[in-house]
């Protein structure tokens, strides 16, 4: 008897022992091992009222041209961003009597819209102004032909206007110089690959002058040099001058030209104002 009973004891005590097992093997999302940091939960995360929940936005955009033109435009939009291979969001066309209106679909984290202007030449070439609009109150609104706008320009060749055999001797022109202020009559001068150089405020360039860019050529906004008939400044593109990058030409105010002067652009070119060629 005395033996059932130290058996029936120790049963109970195994079945307790199984069952203190089996809680510990159930789940429980109150426990945690020991040796778990507390990081909070959940409920202790807080979340900005201004958070976008969306990926995307409509923004209106709002272009016109300045009534001192009669040609109709290309109008090119483009997100934040983009680069050379990129496709354009919206195209469409404007004018002076008929500005160009879209509403377009943007990623919600873009601040500006690229707006690229295109006039179509009949020789087969264009020129393009590119201007970068601040996003405001999902508008963007851009009136070409106001200062203002940071524009880059190009006239790029859908035919064949120049082969590189005529640029294999621009790096023999004479290295410009800030100091110098007069290039002669078809004299040549450039500034080199990885140079940067400031114009002379009061330059003169001459009948046929011609200024190879293929580093960086600034230009002050207080700019007030002369040219004359067939004077140019070519831009020079990284397989032209065999660099790392392309020219630029940089304007810092009003850029203003005259007297059949050519700006042939195969790089970049940026004005901080109003352009008028």
């Amino acid at each position: 008897m005395k033996t059932a009973h130290q058996l029936r004891n120790l049963l109970f005590i195994t079945l307790l022992a199984l069952a203190g097992c089996m809680n510990n093997d159930v789940y429980n999302p109150d426990s945690k091992p020991d040796n778990e940091p507390d990081n909070g939960n959940v409920t202790d995360l807080t979340i900005p009222s201004d958070f976008l929940w969306s990926t995307t936005a409509q923004v209106a955009v709002h272009v016109t041209i300045g009534n001192n033109t009669p040609h109709t435009y290309t109008i090119s939009i483009y997100s934040q961003g983009a680069d050379e291979e990129s496709l354009p969001v919206a195209i469409g066309t404007a004018s002076f009597n008929y500005p160009y209106n879209k509403e377009i679909t943007l990623p919600a984290s873009d601040t500006i819209v690229t707006v690229t202007q295109t006039l179509h030449y009949t020789d087969g070439s264009q020129m393009t102004l590119e201007c970068n609009v601040p996003i405001v109150n999902k508008k963007a609104t851009l009136h070409l032909g106001e200062s203002g706008n940071t524009v880059s320009s190009t006239r790029s060749p859908n035919i064949t206007t120049r082969s590189d055999d005529d640029l294999e001797d621009w790096n023999e022109a004479k290295e410009l110089t800030t100091d110098i202020t007069k290039i002669n009559k078809n004299e040549e001068y450039k500034v080199s690959t990885g140079n940067m150089v400031n114009l002379n405020d009061n330059i003169n360039i001459m009948e046929g002058g011609k200024i190879y860019i293929a580093g960086t050529l600034n230009i002050s906004a207080k700019n007030a040099f002369q040219n004359h008939k067939d004077a140019k400044f070519i831009i020079l593109s990284k397989e032209q001058s065999k660099g790392e990058a392309a020219g630029i030409l940089q304007c810092f105010g009003d850029f203003t030209v005259k007297n059949e002067f050519e700006i042939e652009n195969y790089g970049t070119m940026t004005v901080n104002g109003t352009l008028a060629i």
